[in-house]
Formats: C-alpha cells, sequence, structure tokens
C-alpha cells in the first residue's frame, strides 16, 4: 500500500526568500480554505502539517473531494529548508536536456555538490552541455530547492491549482510525485 505524496517545489526561490515566501504561501492556503487553520500531526515528513480546509477540493479540481479525508497522514507541509525531492522509490534516468543522452551515475556528483553547497552543474559527456542538474530530464521527477509543499495522499493536483500556487510564489513549481 503505502503513502503517496505530491512535491510542488520552487527550484527559483532562494534561501532567503523562501522562508517568507513559505510564509505567504501558507497563509494562501489557509485563507482560501484549502488547508486548515490549526496545524496538527498529520504529515509524514514534519512535526505538524495542516489537514485538509473545507474547500481542499479545489486543489483536485473536484469541490466534493475532501483530499486525504479519513488518513491519520492525509495533511499538507511547506518546507523552506534545502531539500532533494524525489519520487522515493524506483529506479531513475536522468537525461541530457541538449542531446538526449542518458547518465549513469555522473549525476549524483552533482546532486552532493549542490547539497553541499555548489552550483550542482552536470556535464554531459557525449554533447559538452552543462546545467543545473534540477534542469535535467528526470524520470521519475525530482527537483531541488528551498521551498516546497508536500501534500500526502492527496488525489492529482489540477493543473489551474498549480497555476494558482506559481502566480502567489511569483515562481514556476515542478510537481514530485511519488510513494514510500
Amino acid at each position: 500500500m503505502g503513502d503517496h505524496f505530491q512535491h510542488l517545489v520552487d527550484q527559483q526561490a532562494t534561501a532567503a526568500e523562501a522562508p517568507s515566501l513559505a510564509g505567504k504561501l501558507l497563509r494562501w492556503l489557509i485563507d482560501e480554505g484549502i488547508v486548515a487553520e490549526e496545524p496538527s500531526d498529520c504529515v509524514l515528513d514534519a512535526d505538524l502539517g495542516r489537514r485538509a480546509g473545507p474547500a481542499a477540493g479545489r486543489a483536485v479540481g473536484d469541490l466534493s473531494s475532501v483530499p486525504g479525508d479519513g488518513l491519520w497522514s492525509g495533511g499538507v507541509s511547506v518546507c523552506s529548508e534545502k531539500t532533494v525531492y524525489h519520487c522515493g522509490q524506483g529506479c531513475w534516468e536522468v537525461t541530457c536536456p541538449s542531446c538526449g543522452e542518458v547518465v549513469e551515475h555522473a549525476w549524483g556528483e552533482a546532486v552532493d555538490d549542490w547539497w553541499q553547497g555548489g552550483a550542482g552543474i552536470l556535464a554531459c559527456a557525449a554533447c559538452g552541455h552543462s546545467a543545473f542538474v534540477g534542469d535535467w530530464a528526470w524520470d521519475p521527477r525530482w527537483a531541488f530547492g528551498h521551498l516546497g509543499v508536500t501534500f500526502w495522499n492527496w488525489e492529482p493536483l489540477a493543473p489551474s491549482f498549480l497555476r494558482e500556487v506559481e502566480a502567489v510564489l511569483g515562481h514556476p513549481v515542478v510537481l514530485v510525485d511519488g510513494k514510500l
């Protein structure tokens, strides 16, 4: 069975701006009724999260839905710390965005570099293209950032909701989904 999650990651938020953007996003989620005002023990990745609010169905495109309903781990958490967001299980394929070459293990060094405070640049051995490891094509998707919001055991988030979150943050978000 397992727990499913969906991370919305702002890869453009800097470490300095992530806490204020996280507060802004959480306030918006509460004000819009997507999540409850009161924190609770309802997530697997933080001490406290927020349960679904009265308008949570809007996030999944079904106003009659109550995402995460009846599950202890059916809440939402917001993180403003440097994090590698990944699918949780399975094998990963990382493909050069320039030539389509699949890299084997070299991506691990770029991830480590980013985690240690470096730029996280991955160079393609086939064509020489270099780019931030988060900009490469990951299958399943990974993201790297200082700001993310995680929805635990919710139905798939609606594209219109993703656009609303992007408008609140002022940056695009990357959707990473997976299972523990």
